[in-house]
């Protein structure tokens, strides 16, 4: 029995697989977002700022509600980056829209959960 490996590309003795280059260009593609959403600040936000500071304060909402206001202060620079991460990476890899698929629409069931939880709380 052959050993297979899913490995695009090597970097030394380390095999670059589809997995990590998605990793990759969703690291890029949140840093670019941040990014632009935080490069111009004011008073009055255009829509991107809108967009970062309601993400911001519904997660901030969120981990106040089950950790506490001490603890949600201190630990949501971490917490929310993994939150984010993981949900992103989540609908990248459910639905097939990587740097190697094209995007099909298997992730509804996704979004339909998500919306069902959240309208009914």
């Amino acid at each position: 029995m052959e050993a297979t490996s899913n490995a695009l590309f090597s970097i030394g003795p380390l095999e670059v697989t589809k997995t990590v280059v998605t990793m990759w260009v969703i690291i890029v593609v949140l840093g670019l977002v941040s990014w632009l959403a935080t490069r111009r600040l004011k008073m009055v936000p255009g829509p991107i700022q809108s967009a970062a500071e309601m993400a911001v304060t519904k997660l901030q909402d969120y981990f106040t509600g089950t950790m506490g206001r001490d603890n949600a202060r201190r630990y949501f620079p971490v917490m929310a980056t993994f939150f984010i991460f993981i949900v992103v990476f989540y609908n990248a890899t459910q639905c097939h829209f990587t740097p190697f698929n094209s995007c099909t629409f298997s992730c509804t069931p996704f979004f339909f959960t998500y919306f069902r939880v959240h309208r009914t709380l």
